[in-house]
């Protein structure tokens, strides 16, 4: 995954709850052009989608660099992404 996400593994969760808006049911960050810190708080499941397709499939808090044209559907979580 390293190689289409930017995701190196999660590195631990350096922002609060407070960070997050509320839990969702599933949520799907879209693709952009540009790299983005993507922060994620007790997640059930996040699937990371370079051009559309699934290519890995993870759970738990944590935060990582978000390569640009790779989107995220998060299952019952809370997520964030922000520009770097």
């Amino acid at each position: 995954m390293a190689g289409d996400t930017g995701e190196q593994g999660a590195n631990s969760l350096t922002q609060g709850a407070d960070f997050f808006g509320p839990q969702k049911p599933i949520d799907y960050i879209e693709p952009t052009e540009y790299e983005r810190d993507f922060y994620f708080r007790k997640c059930e499941k996040f699937i990371f989608r370079p051009r559309g397709k699934a290519l890995h499939k993870t759970a738990g808090s944590g935060e990582v660099l978000l390569r640009a044209h790779v989107g995220v559907t998060v299952i019952r979580g809370r997520s964030r992404a922000e520009k770097n």
